[in-house]
């Protein structure tokens, strides 16, 4: 197929040629007609066009006196601006008038209404300075209940907590000296009855009895089980002198506390007692006790707080008052002083515009009446009647023009049209001798090849788009079949040595959690008191680390972004640049298998080592060969010299056909291939030799640079080169 697909295209590229030159013929033949025709019109359009050429001498006239009468047109267009303007100042004149008998008779309704207003008003500033000072009296009788009840009692209340606290330190202090004491009398009973025990034990044969003066001791005194020393009576002696002394201290602090206490009570009473007694509110405090007087005082607090909200709304109220009669005051002032003197030189400037203009309009009507001769309404239109003259004049001459220049721009077409008819009428019957000749050689080639007829061939002819799509299918599935693989050998692997879950004591288990979490929700129920404390900490934390969290976000994503492009994101490392280098190198990898496994007799396969990425960056094209005889990959390094040959070829016109393909402006119109067929034997040297040539039938230039004598019968056009003592002399062989 490949040997004769050459021919084949171009026998069909060539009956597309002869089928387009037919139609391009057709269509001169057509154009012919029509030049042929289009030169009688451009004709004929000539005379019509000279016939009006009298037209133009009258229009000629006229645009001559339009241009003499245009001063006149400019004066009279002046005149009437000028009447139209002492129009619209009558016009004004008259609103102006107007308003101003509006704004006097305005000025009077006002100033009434202000001298009205003044009067309602005037009683407010003396409302306002007693309403000021009731308001003053009643926020002094705020403070100092709010003093009483926000400072003064919360710190009684420390005081009577302390003073407990000190009563209790003193009953401690209390017991343990009692205790002490106990323990002191207690020791020394014992130790009155250890005394003879204790004597007895320094009594010696011969010595006198410090008690009885005896020298003989038959039956001395022995120690009781439970005996006490002089030095461990004394100690417990010290201990209570000790403890005495913290329990005095504790006595004189709880003491002094107590006094404190008393005192402080006392004061806080009177003061809650003067609050109440106050002229504003003026309670009975007799036979109250201190908790009667706490809640008479809480009560006078809510009361004073909603006097002083009144008293403050009134007073808004009376400044506001106070505000407006200062403003109607000025305002009145202003009315019956400057703005009437203003209004009364208002009104005599207008009388004397009324006057002027009644002159100027005289004037302006007699000047207009003398221009009322001229033709046209206005300049503008004078001047579009000139204009549209002008242009019918250029139109008629350039008509005239034109259609000279069209007659023979349509006579010369149509000897272009008969020119080109003639030339393409030779070059079909060039291109059908050729067509034979193609015709020929194809069905030569297809007996050569051992096609039975042009039908069979075309059942075996696939384009390349069709192998590619193929080619990548198998990949793909090879892909997806190793990645299952990979997936099944994981999931057995983490399914060995599991059991299935007793979904009854699972049930069970769940019946014990749900107790706890009843037993954890009472405790809950505590922690949310210290939640709530610690929330407000946690907000002032939360609003400080907003801005750095948002800022850890965006650097996640940008670092992130950056790692990824570097392609330090996994255990391999490939950048985003290197990553589409490998996508590029596939598709040349694809196009390379075509011709590789042609010239290797479906030996070799070249794959993209895409699964082992390592530490270092290249080797992301790293590229491996699957034998398939043997079944088995291996790099391409371990290829012998001529199969690397035949790789190396492979990459060269895979590359020509991604590039051709991708980048429909560029074509790889020639290949050099140096030396490299001295390391292959002659079976994969036919196979290569008989694809180059097969790539110089297409329309390429294949350049073979080699030393071996078989090839130069097998390639008909040669440059040899020979060398001798004068130099290199080379010749050239064609055919």
């Amino acid at each position: 197929v490949y040997a004769v697909r050459p021919v084949y295209e171009s026998l069909e590229a060539k009956h597309r040629e002869i089928s387009a030159l037919k139609d391009k013929i057709e269509n001169l033949t057509s154009r012919l007609d029509e030049a042929e025709k289009s030169s009688k019109e451009k004709a004929r359009l000539l005379e019509a066009a000279k016939a009006r050429e009298p037209e133009s001498e009258r229009l000629r006239t006229l645009s001559e006196r339009i241009k003499q009468d245009g001063a006149k047109y400019l004066k009279r267009e002046e005149l009437r601006r000028e009447a139209e303007e002492l129009k619209k100042t009558a016009e004004e004149t008259a609103l102006r008038r107007k308003k101003l008998d509006e704004a006097e008779k305005a000025l009077s309704e006002r100033t009434a209404a202000l001298k009205a207003k003044i009067s309602a008003l005037s009683g407010a500033p003396a409302e306002l300075i007693k309403e000021g000072s009731a308001a003053d009296s009643a926020a002094r009788l705020k403070a100092d209940i709010d003093r009483v009840t926000d400072c003064d009692l919360p710190g009684l209340k420390v005081m009577m907590n302390n003073l407990t606290r000190l009563q209790e330190e003193f009953k401690a202090a209390q017991k343990l000296s009692e205790e002490a004491v106990r323990l002191r009398e207690h020791k020394e009973r014992i130790f009155e009855n250890c005394r003879a025990g204790i004597i007895a034990q320094s009594l010696a044969d011969g010595e006198k009895c410090p008690v009885c003066g005896s020298l003989d001791h038959p039956e001395p005194a022995v120690l009781p089980e439970e005996n006490v020393t002089e030095d461990e009576l004394k100690a417990l002696r010290e201990k209570e002198r000790a403890a005495e002394a913290v329990r005095q201290e504790a006595n004189d602090k709880a003491a002094a506390a107590h006094s404190e206490c008393r005192a402080e009570l006392k004061r806080i009473v009177q003061e809650m007692k003067r609050c109440l007694t106050n002229a504003l509110y003026g309670a009975d405090v007799d036979g109250l006790s201190n908790d009667g007087l706490v809640k008479a005082l809480y009560a006078e607090q809510s009361e004073i707080s909603a006097l002083i909200s009144k008293k403050q709304a009134l007073l808004k109220e009376l400044r506001a008052k106070s505000a407006e009669l200062e403003k109607s005051k000025y305002e009145l002032e202003a009315a019956e002083g400057e703005e009437a003197l203003k209004l009364k030189s208002a009104r005599e400037a207008l009388m004397q515009s009324v006057s002027e203009q009644d002159i100027r309009a005289a004037k302006n009507a007699e000047a207009l009446s003398a221009l009322s001769e001229l033709n046209y309404p206005d300049l503008s239109a004078a001047e579009k009647a000139r204009a549209d003259a002008e242009r019918i004049i250029s139109k008629i001459i350039g008509d005239i023009d034109s259609a000279q220049n069209q007659k023979a721009e349509a006579e010369k077409a149509a000897a272009q049209t008969a020119s080109a008819l003639k030339v393409n009428a030779e070059t079909l019957e060039k291109y059908a001798a050729d067509s034979e000749d193609l015709s020929k050689k194809f069905d030569n080639i297809l007996k050569e090849k051992g096609f039975k007829d042009a039908a069979e061939f075309c059942g075996y002819l696939v384009d390349e788009k069709k192998i590619s799509e193929i080619a990548e299918t198998l990949d793909a599935y090879r892909d997806k079949v190793g990645v299952n693989r990979g997936s099944l050998l994981a999931a057995e692997k983490d399914a060995a040595g599991k059991v299935r879950v007793d979904l009854k004591a699972e049930a069970e288990n769940l019946e014990m959690q749900k107790a706890l979490v009843d037993g954890l929700r009472s405790e809950t129920a505590l922690i949310k008191g210290r939640i709530a404390l610690n929330e407000r900490m946690r907000k002032n934390i939360s609003d400080l680390s907003g801005d750095i969290s948002k800022l850890r976000g965006e650097y996640t994503v940008a670092d992130r972004l950056y790692e990824l492009v570097r392609g330090t994101t996994g255990g391999g490392k490939i950048t985003l640049e290197q990553y589409i280098q490998a996508a590029g190198f596939d598709s040349i990898i694809s196009a390379a298998n075509r011709r590789l496994l042609m010239m290797s007799d479906g030996q070799f396969e070249l794959f993209r080592q895409s699964g082992r990425l390592g530490r270092q960056s290249s080797t992301f094209l790293d590229l491996e060969v699957a034998d398939n005889f043997t079944g088995r990959r291996r790099p391409v390094g371990n290829l012998s010299g001529g199969e690397s040959f035949l790789a190396s070829l492979s990459l060269a016109l895979g590359l020509s056909d991604v590039v051709s393909s991708n980048f429909g402006g560029i074509q790889m119109e020639a290949l050099f291939v140096d030396e490299g067929f001295g390391s292959l034997d002659s079976n994969l040297t036919e196979s290569a030799l008989e694809m180059l040539l097969s790539l110089s039938g297409t329309g390429k230039l294949v350049g073979i640079i080699s030393h071996r004598e078989e090839l130069k019968s097998s390639i008909d056009n040669q440059i040899r080169v020979e060398k001798n003592r004068g130099g290199s002399s080379l010749t050239v062989i064609t055919g």
